[in-house]
């Protein structure tokens, strides 16, 4: 990898320029991309903090541009520069922070341009002596501008982004009577233009909520939050990604009255970061639709009545086995081509299923490759095609291994490289089982992570192990790879070889029995624990398995998908599209309890809490954390029971029953 200390930058000599353009050669091999952000506002924007307690960021991850010699220095505290009208940190400043959680959330090397004033207004009305001010007439916006455009000519970069962090001086400025909020709000309008007229119409300015001023009144800095909230919300590309800093006086984040310490920079720049990095990923997305979270249901047949009941309960893609299967000729294509077309005629997209296995059966004939490429050629373009879906179960099958289907997977990448890969394993571990293959050793040959583990068979409940998904879920997660669980949705006794193996006694599932006429489907609160689990743990989309096992095979109980899948359904695509649509950002809960699995998504005043409990018996959550959240202004959402507290000890704790998922919609208004 690319390593340097120091990279120094200069514009005199043509040697210099062939210099810049091999060496962010050699770093734009090393990462997806790079990223130029202007991080701009006063004080706390420069940062007040502690340089020792700072974040430290890996070599050759993130840069600081520097004016003055027009030049590129790895980034560490004290960021900026006492130079052209702005200033550098006392000691500790947000950007180690925010560049370091960016950099682990996209492999991006980021390269931030500092341009922070110490008491700068935002309105002239506001400015104090010769501190500057961002309104038309002062010069910080003029020379900010300025230094982004010198560090975009020497890094040959867009601007990706302005982080802002200010409002102090103008929310003392309400407070005193010298302005309005509603003044406030017209200058940070503003700003917002005067800078996309010169950086870009549509460059994302990211602002970070003005904190409170310790023994003064909070009137005036509630009042620019408010109106950042509502710029936010009128001007599309303008967003609050960090909302906590109201809360730092009272968590001891404070160096002084009116600036963060380094605990609360630190803060600042990571969850900065991270919602700057979702909507980076939403914005990414081809289509802003409801397609941006998969839900996949497997085995759907071609038909107007099955596509209308599936898209119905709110599945957004579809997939059916052998559709792509046999010769390809001018029938087949029209097979695919119509199944293709009722897709979109639903508005749905199709996990397109290449037939892993009668392809690597196949592959010693070179035709079977040629009409591989063809087929990719001639569909690629459909607007119905959202996943190719590669293979199922490879590590079952011996007629695949890793090499064979990666120039499969090579030819998808190279020919349609926007188009996700799957391949869906099973949790098989052992090597000798009966094959050599594990999943581990396809995972190189697929972009996105779908699994399958069915737990549920005659159990009553609660007793089935449910916990199968939500482990092997963490398990691929370190792949750091987007991954899709596939859901149990059918009855075991209706796969004719597993009840066979299971009479004779030799079916390898032990918990199974012998007796399939008890084996049943998956009742709702199973359904919901494993849906709201695994979007706890931050999971991509979902597939669940399978309609035709749900309703046209034998043994199948057509009745089943009405009574428990549908209400469920409903629920988790109504979850989803809340905090999946809007600009919400999730935030894990480190319970005590670790049978309890928590999450809150928090879009400023809103938010959404989720708690499941991982296991068969009852559990409670005495989390100060969650029983805060629970104290505040909280109310049941969905299929979720009333909250009812029960006393543990000196606590008022939260009692779930087995599997239990407790949904709690919050507004810390």
């Amino acid at each position: 990898m690319f390593r340097i200390k120091y990279i120094k930058y200069l514009l005199n000599s043509t040697f210099n320029v062939v210099l810049i353009a091999l060496l962010f050669f050699c770093i734009e091999v090393n990462a997806q991309q790079r990223r130029l952000y202007l991080v701009a506002g006063q004080s706390n924007c420069v940062g007040a903090g502690d340089s020792t307690k700072s974040v430290h960021v890996l070599s050759s991850t993130a840069f600081e541009y520097k004016h003055k010699d027009k030049s590129l220095v790895e980034l560490s505290d004290p960021v900026g520069e006492n130079f052209f009208g702005f200033g550098r940190a006392s000691s500790g400043s947000a950007w180690p922070a925010f560049a370091k959680q960016l950099h682990e959330l996209t492999s991006d090397t980021i390269m931030l341009v500092p341009a922070g004033r110490g008491g700068s207004s935002c309105h002239a009305k506001a400015e104090m002596r010769d501190y500057g001010t961002w309104d038309k007439g002062g010069y910080l916006l003029e020379h900010s501008v300025s230094k982004t455009k010198a560090a975009m000519e020497l890094t040959s970069l867009p601007l990706s982004g302005i982080v802002w962090i200010q409002g102090e001086r103008d929310a003392n400025a309400i407070n005193s009577g010298d302005m309005t909020a509603k003044e406030y709000r017209q200058a940070l309008e503003s700003v917002v233009d005067r800078f996309r007229n010169e950086m870009g119409k549509t460059v994302p300015f990211y602002i970070v909520s003005t904190g409170n001023y310790r023994d003064h009144s909070t009137s005036g800095f509630e009042q620019v939050r408010q109106m950042q909230d509502a710029v936010a919300k009128s001007i599309p590309g303008v967003s609050v990604v960090y909302t906590q800093t109201p809360e730092f006086i009272e968590k001891g984040w404070m160096r002084d009255a009116i600036h963060y310490s380094q605990p609360g920079l630190n803060d600042v720049g990571t969850m900065a970061a991270t919602k700057v990095a979702a909507l980076m990923r939403s914005k990414s997305v081809k289509s802003k639709s409801s397609h941006d979270f998969p839900l996949v249901m497997f085995d759907v047949p071609f038909g107007n009545e099955n596509f209308s009941k599936v898209r119905s309960m709110g599945f957004n893609y579809v997939h059916v086995y052998a559709l792509t299967t046999g010769k390809y000729d001018s029938p087949r294509k029209k097979i695919i081509q119509d199944y293709l077309d009722l897709a979109k005629k639903h508005n749905m997209k199709v996990m397109l299923d290449l037939g892993g296995t009668y392809l690597m059966k196949k592959d010693s004939a070179g035709q079977i490759f040629a009409d591989f490429k063809q087929l990719i050629k001639d569909f690629q373009h459909h607007p119905a095609v959202g996943m190719w879906y590669l293979f199922d179960e490879p590590e079952w099958h011996s007629v695949a291994n890793p090499q064979k289907i990666k120039k499969y997977y090579a030819f998808l990448k190279a020919q349609s490289p926007d188009i996700p890969v799957t391949i869906c394993f099973s949790t098989k571990t052992n090597r000798n089982d009966p094959l050599k293959y594990v999943w581990k050793d396809f995972v190189n040959e697929t972009d996105i992570i779908a699994f399958d583990t069915y737990p549920v068979y005659g159990q009553k409940f609660p007793e089935a192990r449910l916990t199968n998904v939500t482990d092997f879920t963490a398990e691929v997660q370190k792949e750091k790879k987007p991954v899709m669980p596939t859901l149990q949705m059918f009855n075991w006794r209706t796969i004719p070889g597993v009840v066979a193996k299971a009479k004779a006694g030799t079916y390898h599932i032990k918990v199974a029995g012998k007796d399939p006429t008890v084996w049943r489907y998956p009742n709702s609160e199973e359904l919901r624990y494993w849906c709201f689990s695994s979007l706890v743990q931050g999971v991509q989309g979902l597939m669940f398995y399978s309609y035709r096992h749900s309703g046209s095979v034998e043994f199948a109980d057509p009745d089943w998908m009405d009574k428990n899948l549908i209400k469920v359904m409903k629920e988790t695509t109504d979850f989803i599209g809340l905090v999946k649509g809007g600009s919400y950002v999730q935030e894990i809960i480190q319970s005590e309890n670790t049978n309890v699995l928590s999450a809150i998504w928090k879009n400023g005043s809103k938010s959404m809490l989720v708690i499941t409990n991982q296991s068969s018996a009852k559990q409670v959550v005495c989390d100060k954390q969650v029983l805060t959240y629970l104290k505040t202004n909280s109310s049941k959402w969905g299929l979720s029971r009333n909250i009812n507290m029960s006393k543990v000890g000196m606590k008022q704790c939260l009692e779930l029953a087995p599997w239990e998922v407790m949904v709690v919609k919050i507004d810390f208004k």
